[in-house]
């Protein structure tokens, strides 16, 4: 799935450069092609992360030279990719930022007030994904939870939609509640773990597996207790 993003923000970004200079879209194009290349094999990610830095070198007040050094339309694309690029790396805290500037633009273009769409779950899941490698575990939980009710919310206003078209909310949505029941774990704190799993029970086979794991986890810890 990570992969089938990927793909459709670097379209997104590529259609949208094709109307800026005639040099620009030639350093993105290779940018994201190293982006790539880079979720792969991570030596690609240096040479790709400095490229995005040149191409989004932004002022203060999110310009450069007076102008967006992008189509605003690619923005959240791209500083999504850069992001992505640069957890490939381990530097997650600048990844945050990124992925922040990414949700900006996207706030700005009004997308955040519509429903869920699939590059504000990648933006958001790899903002908790970062946390969790910092270990910012009840950071990540509320992203991860945050994420889960928006797929509940999508799941609500598109049930009558072809099957089909929810494959992806579904994965994100299994993947999100069992990351914030994962965090709560390794932050020690089983019974809110549970107490996730318990309200999203039903919802995927591997969320009720992670919760029968847990539900023993916890009469094992009593028991042992008891002696």
């Amino acid at each position: 799935m990570i992969a089938k993003m990927m793909t459709a923000l670097c379209v997104l970004i590529i259609c949208a450069t094709a109307m800026v200079i005639p040099q620009s879209p030639s350093i993105t194009r290779r940018a994201i092609e190293l982006s790539k290349r880079a979720n792969v094999d991570p030596s690609f990610a240096e040479e790709a992360c400095k490229l995005w830095a040149i191409i989004l070198d932004t002022d203060c007040d999110g310009t450069t030279d007076g102008q967006m050094p992008l189509p605003l339309g690619a923005m959240p694309a791209a500083h999504a990719l850069h992001a992505s690029t640069l957890v490939r790396i381990g530097r997650d805290k600048e990844a945050m930022v990124e992925y922040q500037k990414s949700l900006d633009f996207l706030t700005e273009g009004g997308a955040l007030s519509k429903t869920l769409s699939k590059e504000e779950a990648e933006i958001r899941m790899g903002m908790g994904k970062s946390l969790q490698r910092m270990l910012r575990y009840r950071d990540a939980t509320d992203v991860f939870l945050g994420v889960a009710g928006r797929c509940v919310g999508f799941n609500a206003n598109v049930a009558s939609r072809n099957e089909e078209n929810l494959g992806w909310i579904k994965i994100v949505h299994c993947d999100s509640v069992l990351r914030a029941a994962l965090c709560c774990t390794r932050s020690g704190d089983l019974e809110s773990a549970i107490s996730i799993l318990e309200k999203f029970e039903g919802h995927d086979a591997e969320i009720d597996g992670m919760h029968g794991a847990l539900l023993l986890m916890q009469m094992h810890s009593f028991n042992s207790h008891l002696k």
